[in-house]
């Protein structure tokens, strides 16, 4: 699998990796959290302008995400992903004990300042050995 060459190339151990991805790479990120086909989890994942794909799936595991850090930042105008998955999502996570970030900012479906501003909060957070929680209004 790919996380275990991230994890031989880098010397980190897989179960330390943290995973990020933008829009479909950050739902393939979310797959990579609750489907047990891939292997052990990252420690972490965080997600820009993504969602959780086929929530519903037999083949799923939601709760491989419990008590791992997820981040999900989404713009308010998206017109390619819908915010609402992307808030589903994280309410669905943090439902299942996920320690969730939720960030909805201003702008559309654009990898910029607006959602990399969350993201390096999130990380820098991560890095001084802090797991952040901020779920989404209504959980």
């Amino acid at each position: 699998l790919a996380l275990d060459e991230v994890a031989r190339l880098t010397g980190v151990a897989r179960e330390d990796v943290v995973l990020v991805g933008y829009s479909q790479g950050g739902a393939a990120a979310l797959a990579t959290l609750v489907d047990p086909s891939t292997g052990a989890p990252p420690a972490a994942v965080g997600v820009l302008a993504g969602y959780l794909a086929h929530r519903d799936d037999e083949h799923l595991d939601l709760g491989r995400a419990e008590d791992r850090t997820v981040l999900l930042a989404h713009g308010r105008d998206d017109d390619m992903v819908d915010p609402l998955r992307g808030r589903g999502a994280a309410k669905v996570l943090h439902r299942v004990g996920a320690r969730v970030t939720w960030a909805e900012v201003a702008g559309s479906h654009r990898l910029g300042p607006n959602l990399l501003t969350p993201l390096a909060a999130w990380l820098s957070a991560l890095a001084d050995g802090h797991r952040p929680v901020a779920p989404p209004p209504g959980v």
